[in-house]
């Protein structure tokens, strides 16, 4: 760059500096307004500058190309959330950005509007089974029927213990009487795709409520951890807003938030060390997935070293998974149906290093370490702060090697965050510590939508249970006359060719793998938890953390809640991409070229034992050495744009390959002819076939037709159009 080129930049900046401080110094209403105004005016002058140079590089044909009738809408859903990060941040009427002490009522009005879109646009099919599942077991209930018969009822389709279902049953009360009132026939259990709009929208307020829930507990965990109320407030602040949560929650619009609240409500008794309230938390917490056993073990051998006790807690915590169990042992479709819980165990031993003597599964490795390390540790030689220090690192410990070496399911994902969230409050470089887990996020987005594991499963289609099809009436990928609303992508409708995945925009066209992004979110799990380590060293060092006042700036708490766009605003790029259909348009450039003289004819044929001119038709029967006709055009034809075809009405009597030969006045040639296979067929037939080696410049000037050998070939009409592909409106 010149030099000229830097004094300008240096000068733009100093102005913008000086804006700045000059109209920081200015508080009357007429600043604000002028300056609000100035912002908007901006944004709409972007909005020209970007659809403008959008349109210059994005061509009709490209996988991203939106129609202009589309392009404001999408123009507004991906930037209004920048442009308001951007007006709060510099509009002097709003003076809380700098002001850290609590969160702001803006805060959580901005942020709820953000996690309110992402409810109601994306969902995956998950939640539609489970709901209907549970509205199953209301209906069984309500028809006087033995609930020991549930999971026959459910044809092996229900993957989870009875507790699950009973939560999704108490919540369908309200869908079966609204559904009784307004005169609509209940869901029955294969129903899925009637579990859409506002009655999905319910059943995701479920999981929801729980997620709620759980940033309130995780608020009382900070009390308990010491930290004051407004700090407590920003870790529940940025737990609630954290992008791998929002995403298990708002867009995929999973229930691992019901398991998560128990599980924290555990978490909470270990740190008041009421080990059997804690213990009849976890109880309840397995009996709805598994994960909560995993930190349960070495957390109670953390408090607990003698053995009786140890086996006794952990047998309470068990009663209710065997409870469950044996209650349904008799029915041949539980023991085959409840497989979440089974499958575990076999995801548990994904990785692994070979050796020798067979394999050494890493997970199960370093858990038994854990185990092993919590029971060895003295607590009546730590202070409070270490013993709490402890509570918290080993769940991130053990969930962070679960993210690491066992193949999970994304969704899963949320049971990490409040782990990842506090850890960061107690440590005192707390900013850096957020940019790990900032960095940790995007390698997880990123990761999961390259995956070919999930491809065209948990990605851009996940949009189709949203509003966003109920508004435009059109989905990614899906074949509208095999669905009306909703869609279960691998049963009903769904086109793979047609649907359209992050994936190829995150690789880039296949340029990097997905193994790089699954790497760096590893990487920075890893380094997390090397810089996190409750060592005394690393205790002296951070024991000022938790007293400390909340120091991340306001900037990066936004930045780190609007991580999760980058998943949602692509799905919607896509989204808006299928707003069109191609159509083909035909347009003739010949009349017909069918010579009306017999001995013009005859000029031209091989093997052909008659021909004659019947009606304006030619009539041929052919030999059976390959027989050929040679047509000359009655004016030679110039090539022109777009693509070109021959259109030949027919019948024919024998089945096989019918040959064109096209001669641009150099003679006949393989290269420049075209197969087709035919059919007998005494009716009428119209086939388009492609004009081969025309090149510009060039005049063609005949054709040769190979009919079939054997056959009666009736030749009625000979043209020559071409076909463009134009986009319309869906």
């Amino acid at each position: 760059m010149s030099c000229k080129g830097i004094k300008m930049i240096e000068k733009l900046v100093n102005l913008s500096k000086s804006l700045k401080q000059y109209l920081s110094h200015q508080t009357s209403k007429f600043t604000a307004v002028i300056l609000s105004v100035f912002m908007v005016f901006i944004y709409l002058l972007s909005y020209k500058i970007i659809k403008k140079f959008y349109y210059s590089f994005i061509k009709i044909d490209s996988y991203v190309f939106i129609m202009e009738e589309y392009f404001f809408t999408f123009y507004c859903i991906s930037t209004l959330p920048i442009f308001f990060f951007l007006f709060f941040k510099f509009n002097i009427c709003t003076k809380f950005w700098d002001k850290l002490e609590k969160p702001h009522l803006i805060d959580y009005i901005y942020f709820t509007v953000i996690c309110l879109f992402l409810f109601l646009s994306f969902n995956h099919y998950d939640l539609t089974l489970t709901s209907a599942q549970g509205k199953g077991l209301l209906d069984l209930i309500c028809h006087g029927m033995n609930i020991l018969n549930f999971y026959d009822y459910h044809q092996n389709l229900a993957a989870y213990l009875l507790p699950q279902y009973i939560i999704f049953g108490i919540w369908s009360i309200p869908v079966k009487l609204v559904y009784m009132l307004i005169g609509l026939q209940s869901i029955g259990i294969n129903e899925l795709l009637r579990i859409n709009g506002f009655t999905l929208w319910w059943y995701k307020l479920l999981p929801t409520l729980f997620y709620i829930g759980s940033a309130l507990i995780i608020y009382k965990i900070c009390i308990q951890l010491n930290f004051d109320k407004n700090k407590a407030k920003w870790i529940c602040f940025v737990f609630f807003i954290f992008p791998m949560a929002t995403f298990s929650q708002f867009i995929f619009g999973q229930y691992d938030s019901i398991g998560l609240f128990f599980e924290l409500i555990m978490i909470y008794y270990f740190l008041k060390r009421k080990q059997l309230m804690a213990t009849i938390f976890c109880m309840i917490a397995i009996t709805l997935k598994a994960f909560p056993i995993f930190i349960f073990i070495p957390l109670l051998l953390l408090f607990e070293k003698k053995i009786w006790k140890i086996v006794v807690y952990i047998g309470i915590v068990f009663s209710g998974y065997l409870f469950f169990n044996l209650l349904f042992s008799d029915s041949k479709a539980f023991s085959s149906s409840i497989n979440f819980n089974k499958g575990m165990f076999n995801r548990l031993l994904a990785v692994g290093i070979n050796t020798s003597f067979g394999v050494i599964y890493l997970f199960l490795l370093f858990f038994i370490f854990i185990c092993v390390f919590a029971y060895f540790i003295n607590l009546k030689d730590e202070n409070e702060l270490i013993i709490k220090k402890y509570i918290m690192y080993i769940p991130l410990l053990v969930y962070s090697l679960f993210f690491s070496f066992v193949l999970f399911h994304p969704q899963w994902i949320l049971i990490l965050v409040p782990y990842l969230v506090i850890n960061v409050f107690l440590n005192k470089n707390n900013k850096y510590m957020m940019f790990i887990i900032i960095v940790a996020s995007i390698g997880f987005l990123f990761s999961i939508v390259d995956i070919p594991f999930w491809y065209n499963d948990v990605d851009a289609v996940m949009v189709n249970l949203g509003i966003f099809p109920k508004i435009y009436g059109f989905y990614n990928g899906v074949d509208l006359n095999m669905i009306d609303s909703g869609v279960y992508p691998s049963t009903f409708g769904f086109n793979m060719s047609e649907g359209k995945s992050l994936s190829r925009l995150v690789s880039i066209n296949g340029l990097i793998p997905s193994n790089v992004y699954f790497t760096f979110f590893v990487s920075m799990l890893f380094i997390n938890l090397i810089l996190s380590f409750p060592n005394k060293k690393n205790i002296i060092k951070n024991k000022d953390a938790i007293q400390q006042p909340f120091t991340i700036e306001r900037d990066v708490v936004w930045i780190n809640g609007l991580i999760v766009m980058l998943f949602a605003i692509p799905s919607l790029l896509l989204f808006f991409s299928q707003g069109y259909k191609d159509v083909t348009l035909k347009e003739y450039i010949s009349e017909s070229q069918l010579p009306n003289k017999i001995e013009v004819l005859e000029k031209g044929v091989y093997d052909i034992v008659s021909v004659d001119i019947i009606d304006n038709n030619i009539v041929l029967k052919c030999g059976t050495n390959d027989p050929q006709i040679y047509i000359f055009l009655h004016e030679p034809i110039e090539k022109i744009e777009g693509r070109l075809f021959v259109e030949i009405t027919y019948t024919n009597t024998e089945a096989g390959i019918l040959q064109i030969f096209y001669d641009y006045g150099n003679g006949l040639s393989e290269d420049n002819s075209f197969h087709y296979n035919i059919n007998a067929d005494y009716d009428e037939t119209i086939v388009q076939i492609p004009v081969i080696g025309w090149l510009k410049g060039e005049k063609l000037v005949g054709l040769r037709i190979d009919p079939p050998n054997g056959t009666e070939f009736i030749i009625k009409d000979v043209k020559f159009l071409t076909q463009k592909k134009i986009k319309v409106k869906r």
